[in-house]
Formats: C-alpha cells, sequence, structure tokens
C-alpha cells in the first residue's frame, strides 16, 4: 500500500469491510477514486470523513432545499456538519466543506466509493491523521561547563541567563567544533527592532505553556475573552474562552502540553521569549524589555500523543487569518509517497480542504499586518535526508526551511533540493547523542511537569527561526512605514542570506537522524524512537536554499540600504564614488564602529573606502552631504545623507560581497 508520510511512515489501516485495495492498475494497488483528494492513503480517522459540496449544492443548503438524506444515502446513522462551523465562510470556497460521521462499521474507503456516486459532492477528503515533523530526542538544560566571551555583561545585548548557551543567535564559536558566526545574525538587529506587539504568529503546533515565565507576556490576548464570561463567546468569533488561541484537538480554549508534548512551547520560545527580563532564554522577536516584542497565538493542531488531523489543521488556518496572525509558524508537512510522482502529490494537495484554508489565510483580504499586502506562512522542510521539500512548504506561495548546524553544515537529517528556500539554526548531534549544546534551547517543560528550558533539533527547530526573523522583518517595516507584497518580502529575505555552501569542501560526514513513530498496540501506547547513522553531506551542496537567513542584512533590503560584506581581519575596499558619489562627509557611530569592531576612523583614499573589521558584526556608515548652500549665507542649506551596510561573516559569498 502506497503511504503518505508527515515526519513519519504510519501503516495504513482498514477494516475488514474495506475494499480491496490490490484490485486495480498501477501494480495491483487500487487508484483513489477521480473525487478524492488530499492524503488518498496512510493512516485515517475512521467513521468520519470530509467533503465538499458543488456550487449548486451549496447554493441548496444554504436555501434549505437539500435533501442531506440522500446525499448520504448508504451511510448508516451518518449526519452532516460544516467543518468550519460556528465561523463565517461567507464567499469563500471554504463553506462548501462538511465533516460526515457514520457508523464505524463502515470504513472510510467503502464511504469514499458511496460518496462518490453523488453528483452533488465535487471532492472527497480523508481525515487524515498526521505527525509533526521533530526528532525524539530532548534534553533538559544543564549549564555549560565553560563560559567564553559570549558570556560577559559587555558582550551580550540583554541580561537573560541562558543567551550564552544560545548559539543559533549569536554564535562565538566557543563550542567545539562550531564556526563563529554560524547563527541568524540577530545582535546587532536587535538594535533596530526587537519585534512589534501588533505582529501576531500563529503556532500550529502542541499547545503553549501558557503559564511559562518567559512566555507568559508574550502572548497574544484576546481581550473580549479575558474580560468576558467564562463559556460565553464574548468577541463572537465562534470560539468560546479563547483568550490565547485555541485547542483543535478537542473544541476547547484550554491548550494541553506536558513533558511530552512540548513542541509548541520549544518553538514559541524561539520566537518570542521575553528578551531582557533575567530569567532564561532570549528570542529573535522578544522584545527588548520595554513592553516591545511580537505575540503568539497558540493554535493547537497536535494533540498529546502528536497526532493531528486535516481538518483540525484547516481549521487552524481560519482561526489564525480571523484572528489576527500575519504570519503562521508550521512544523509539518506531507512528504512523497511510494510510486507517486510530486506532481501528482501536489496535485493532491491543492484541492484539499488544508490548502484551501492556507490559501484563505494568504489571501490579500484576510492580511493583518499593515506593512503587508498578505499574511506569511513558514514550513519546515523535512527531517528525512531526502532531496526534496515536504508540502505545503514545497508551494511556491510558502517558505520551506532546511536546518544548518553550529559549524554551518546541514543537519545529517535535513531534506534539501527542490522545494527548500532558506536555511536556519537546527542543530545536530555533532559527536554523539549527547552533544546537548549543539542543539537549540530554548523554552520547554520538564519530565517532573515544571517549566524549564530544554535543547531540541530538528528543521522544525530551524523553522521558527525564520518566522522570528520574517516577524521581525514585519517589525521593521512598521517601523519604517513601508508596505511589502509578498513576493517582494519573501525576496528580499531569500536575498538577504549568507552563504554556507563555502564551508562544505571535500566529503564530508555528519551524523543523521532518524526518528519515527511506532503505534500502540491498545495494551502499550505508541512511543517515538530514533535510530542514529553517518551520511554523506557533500551532496548538499548547494541544495538548502539561497543560504543562511540573516537578520541584519533582511532589515538593510527592507530599508533599501546596500550590504557590503566583509570577514574579520581583512581589508574591504569600496568604491564609494560608485555606489554613493562624491562631496560626502563619512560618519559612523561608536555603537556601529564595537559592533565591528573598527578602531579608529575608517579611511577615504581617492573616493574609496577602506575599513578592516576585528570582529564578526553589522554596522552602518553614514555619508553626509548638503545641497542649496548660499555663498552669502542667507538662504540656508537642506542637509540629506545615504548609508551603507557593513557586515562582517566568517566567510564572504561567491557574488563578491555585495548586496
Amino acid at each position: 500500500m502506497k503511504k503518505l508520510f508527515i515526519a513519519l511512515a504510519m501503516a495504513a489501516v482498514c477494516c475488514p469491510s474495506c475494499l480491496n485495495e490490490e484490485d486495480g492498475m498501477n501494480g495491483g494497488k487500487k487508484e483513489p477514486s477521480a473525487k478524492l483528494v488530499g492524503n488518498p492513503f496512510g493512516e485515517k480517522e475512521e467513521g468520519t470523513i470530509l467533503i465538499k459540496l458543488t456550487d449548486k449544492a451549496a447554493t441548496a443548503l444554504s436555501e434549505g432545499t437539500l435533501n442531506t438524506e440522500d446525499l448520504l444515502a448508504g451511510l448508516q446513522d451518518a449526519s452532516m456538519t460544516p467543518v468550519f462551523a460556528g465561523t463565517d465562510c461567507s464567499g469563500s470556497k471554504l463553506s462548501r466543506w462538511h465533516e460526515i460521521s457514520f457508523d464505524n462499521g463502515i470504513c472510510v474507503e467503502t464511504a469514499a466509493a458511496i460518496l462518490s456516486e453523488q453528483e452533488g459532492i465535487s471532492a472527497i477528503q480523508y481525515n487524515s491523521l498526521l505527525e509533526p515533523v521533530y526528532s525524539a530526542e530532548s534534553f533538559e538544560y544543564t549549564p555549560s561547563g565553560t563560559t567564553t566571551k559570549s558570556g560577559t555583561a559587555s558582550y551580550l545585548p540583554f541580561n537573560d541567563l541562558l543567551l550564552k548557551d544560545q548559539w543559533d543567535l549569536i554564535n562565538d564559536g566557543s563550542i567545539e567544533g562550531s564556526v563563529a558566526g554560524a547563527d541568524v545574525n540577530v545582535k546587532d538587529a536587535w538594535r533596530l527592532t526587537a519585534g512589534d506587539p501588533r505582529i501576531i504568529v500563529a503556532i500550529l503546533d502542541q499547545g503553549v505553556a501558557t503559564k511559562h515565565p518567559d512566555l507568559k507576556e508574550s502572548l497574544w490576548v484576546n481581550a473580549a475573552e479575558l474580560n468576558g464570561a467564562t463559556g460565553v463567546d464574548d468577541d463572537g468569533n465562534g470560539f468560546v474562552d479563547d483568550k490565547h488561541g485555541f485547542n483543535f484537538t478537542d473544541d476547547s480554549a484550554i491548550l494541553t502540553y506536558g513533558p511530552n508534548s512540548d513542541h509548541g512551547t520549544h518553538i514559541a520560545g524561539t520566537i518570542a521569549a521575553r528578551n531582557n527580563n533575567g530569567l532564561g532564554v532570549s528570542s529573535i522577536a522578544g522584545g527588548s524589555g520595554k513592553g516591545d516584542g511580537v505575540r503568539i497565538m497558540s493554535c493547537q493542531t497536535f494533540d498529546k500523543n502528536g497526532e493531528t488531523t486535516s481538518k483540525w489543521v484547516a481549521k487552524a488556518l481560519k482561526y489564525a487569518a480571523d484572528n489576527g496572525a500575519c504570519i503562521a509558524q508550521c512544523s509539518y508537512g506531507y512528504s512523497e509517497m511510494d510510486g507517486y510522482s510530486a506532481g501528482q502529490i501536489k496535485e493532491w494537495m491543492e484541492s484539499s480542504v488544508e490548502y484551501e484554508a492556507l490559501q484563505y489565510f494568504l489571501d490579500p483580504a484576510n492580511a493583518n499586518c499593515e506593512a503587508l499586502e498578505t499574511n506569511i506562512a513558514v514550513y519546515s522542510a523535512g527531517n528525512f535526508n531526502e532531496p526534496f521539500s515536504l508540502y505545503p512548504g514545497a508551494f511556491k506561495d510558502c517558505i520551506s526551511v532546511t536546518a544548518f548546524c553550529p559549524d554551518f553544515l546541514p543537519g545529517g537529517y535535513s531534506n534539501y533540493g527542490a522545494g527548500c528556500d532558506i536555511a536556519a539554526p537546527g542543530g545536530d548531534i555533532i559527536k554523539n547523542e549527547n552533544e546537548a549544546p549543539c542543539m537549540i534551547l530554548s523554552t520547554g517543560i520538564m519530565e517532573s511537569g515544571g517549566l524549564n528550558y530544554e535543547y531540541k533539533y530538528g528543521t522544525s527547530m530551524a523553522c521558527p527561526h525564520v518566522s522570528g526573523v520574517v516577524a521581525l522583518g514585519a517589525s521593521y517595516a512598521l517601523k519604517i512605514g513601508k508596505k511589502f507584497s509578498r513576493q517582494e518580502f519573501i525576496s528580499r529575505l531569500l536575498a538577504s542570506t549568507n552563504d554556507i555552501d563555502i564551508h562544505q569542501t571535500g566529503s564530508l560526514d555528519k551524523l543523521r537522524v532518524n526518528t519515527y513513530f511506532v503505534p500502540g498496540d491498545g495494551i502499550k501506547p505508541g512511543s517515538w524512537k530514533t535510530e542514529y547513522e553517518v551520511t554523506d553531506i557533500f551532496v548538499k551542496k548547494g541544495k538548502m536554499g539561497t543560504g543562511a537567513v540573516d537578520a541584519w542584512k533582511f532589515l538593510m533590503a527592507l530599508e533599501g540600504t546596500p550590504s557590503f560584506m566583509t570577514t574579520p581581519g581583512e581589508v574591504l575596499t569600496i568604491d564609494i564614488d560608485r555606489h554613493i558619489g562624491d562631496g560626502y562627509v563619512m560618519e559612523i557611530s561608536p555603537e556601529d564602529a564595537s559592533a565591528l569592531g573598527i578602531e579608529g576612523t575608517p579611511v577615504m583614499n581617492n573616493g574609496k573606502l577602506e575599513l578592516t573589521c576585528t570582529r564578526i558584526g553589522s554596522g552602518k556608515i553614514r555619508f553626509k552631504s548638503s545641497v542649496g548652500k548660499d555663498e552669502a549665507g542667507v538662504i540656508p542649506e537642506l542637509e540629506y545623507y545615504k548609508e551603507i551596510s557593513i557586515v562582517s561573516r566568517p566567510a564572504v559569498a561567491s557574488n563578491g560581497g555585495w548586496l
């Protein structure tokens, strides 16, 4: 039987009354119905199936003239309810989607065959059981044995106690085998913005620990529900008591999480843990301790067992769009089905309820940020070491994220190649399975249930780094008063990366981690298993996306400020006359000079700027001039300026170092 993988291979379940799947074409396997969309194989929720009505049938239903008994004829004890019940779907294709519940004695394959005969139904989709893209391994935080310069108060911009151990944010090369600068280059970007509370990031994952001391002040707050009556839909959005989000797995506002279900909590910390509060970790867009920072909306789509369904994902995407989120952080995705082409999979996915919900989220009519014409969706590329991105990340409207390690090399597990857009820190087990410092440190939950911090790795961990940088970029766009289309915004992100291929030389081996889920047998619960093996990562060269995400360069691209690349200790020469013109006075602020390690004043020689950076960092240089000067001094002159960005990293991109 062909299977659809959502992070893990799941055995297809079929009851005795199901259709014989050994009939038909394609190697003795039965082809799905022409009306079947989404995941045609793999494990499915029994007793329920999703259908999409034709326009004619949907109109008849709204007018009260559709005979649902005829529509559901052949299914015992069947009932029909809207997938997006309680929410406004008027004018949207989503209003045509309904869930059919029926007797569990009829398996879903048989139900699909029966429903496919109905003219009023245009599409049928199994309510597939899915699982998130993440590693089984995680390690509770323990203080590192050594502290280097990155642990000194003068070097770190925030007072968060664990920032010194977060190489993904500030990598000084102190971890054995790491490369200084193999991070998201956010330290100097924080001088421009640390996040705007008007930016809301929806986390489609396991529930976020709303009481975590490093997260509770970063939560999106539904004021009407927070100040309203318990058990009442105070804001009329179709969801009761949704103060910080909603749990779609049990149709409740109570978000669930625990020691084995803290994936969403870890992701939330990378994006928006509170910065500068003197507690634990720092985050990319968690503010500066002055009431700023983006907000996170918990859209729980995975239950405590790590499972979700197509319906839950679709409902969460619509909820996020309807309630103010402008970024969807999604660490899940569909991979290839054995024997079927990527084109076939794409065709099935483009007709699914979750894809239509994704398009609803991305519709300009539902945009939730004044600086963006549409919302942005970010997905994990996958942890299978396969040469393609998972869907939906592979769709052109989304961002698919691969993972690199503290040595700038690809994660041994990371997918690569077709559909992959950009790389971010995801960590890895570089030496052995206990090499926790090489993973991503963020908020978590202890085995005892206490709220703490822990290490995880995977493209699931890389994905929120890009979501965080996107959130930072949207915040900065608001600050500078600019507005971008999705293509403009994403293009600037993808064109502002750092070259990681330069670090891949020769034949490189790295530990690959295989993670898979072993289902329970009714007595023992299911469990995660992990295998380790050495893999050649040289094949990933040039296939990890455009390069490593860079927060500073992205903000410069949004400004329209050109960035010039250099490496510490080397002389950088810039032809200022060509790029800016003559007649300017150069100046650099003490903060920018310190960030770059520039001692003294850069030299101008025959229209060329010469400078040497002594550290990894980013900063600006300003060139001031004036126009309209009156020799007599009666008419005042008008001053103006141009700026350039200097980015000092461990290696210069192959494009010559100019962006």
